[in-house]
């Protein structure tokens, strides 16, 4: 699965014309949240219902596919954990024009599923604008195992709960997802989505206990993920793919 920096954030009256296009270039929209959604209790869902029919406020997911492209697309999420806690939606995008105006309506449908929530949108060029930088930066997949998972597993609170305000080390997680395509013996549309998750962080030093410590912590999010045959999740290193592929969606 191929996954999902001049800064244009985009506010107010906007003026396109200085936005010059460079064919080289791979964009990428960005939006920012600014404000957290209110919070949600969930409505009880009958078993025979038929999501499509269902009000936005009965289920709310921000794993969904809101542009509904053919070939779908790749989205991501990614979750920056410093002394706060930085949350970003991406996806690839053709050109600069078109990663302000996905953005903007990514975001306008998420504001519209999670009320209360706000963000801002930004074009970025995801090749020329990768900083240099001299932290050691290791990427690793949480391998899922396939099939149904057996319970309910929320990686975003395990990751807040053991990053947020307690390493100096600057760690990410990207959420990475793609809705199966139509199959060709089918009319619907699948609700199945692939997913993968990866957790990259930067040493601020060549320190081997604290490689040890966050590699430690980051075996942490495998723990407890099975699905219905009892395979277990595991930590990777990715092979076939690197930050940059996560960048580009």
């Amino acid at each position: 699965m191929a996954i999902l920096k001049a800064k244009v954030r985009v506010e107010g009256n906007h003026n396109y014309m200085p936005l010059m296009e460079d064919d080289k270039s791979l964009w990428q929209t960005r939006i920012r949240i600014t404000q957290a959604p209110e919070p949600f209790i969930p409505q009880i869902v009958p078993e025979d219902a038929v999501p499509f029919y269902q009000s936005h406020e009965a289920i709310r997911s921000f794993l969904y596919d809101p542009f509904g492209d053919d070939p779908p697309s790749t989205y991501g999420l990614e979750l920056t954990a410093r002394d706060n806690v930085e949350v970003v939606f991406f996806s690839k995008a053709d050109s600069k024009f078109q990663a302000i105006k996905l953005g903007h309506a990514w975001l306008s449908n998420l504001k519209y599923k999670f009320k209360g929530l706000d963000g801002t949108v930004k074009a970025q060029s995801i090749r020329k604008n990768i900083p240099e930088s001299e932290k050691e930066s290791h990427l690793l997949e949480i391998n899922l195992p396939p099939g149904f998972i057996k319970q309910k597993i929320n990686i975003i609170e395990r990751f807040i709960k053991a990053f947020y305000y307690t390493t100096e080390h600057q760690v990410q997680l990207f959420i990475l997802w793609r809705r199966e395509p139509r199959s060709a013996n089918s009319q619907e549309q699948s609700n199945l989505y692939n997913l993968r998750l990866f957790i990259e962080y930067h040493l601020n030093n060549s320190d081997i206990e604290a490689k040890l410590k966050l590699e430690g912590i980051i075996q942490f999010f495998s723990m407890d993920i099975e699905n219905r045959l009892g395979d277990r999740a595991r930590i990777l290193t990715p092979s076939d793919i690197s930050h940059l592929d996560i960048l580009e969606g």
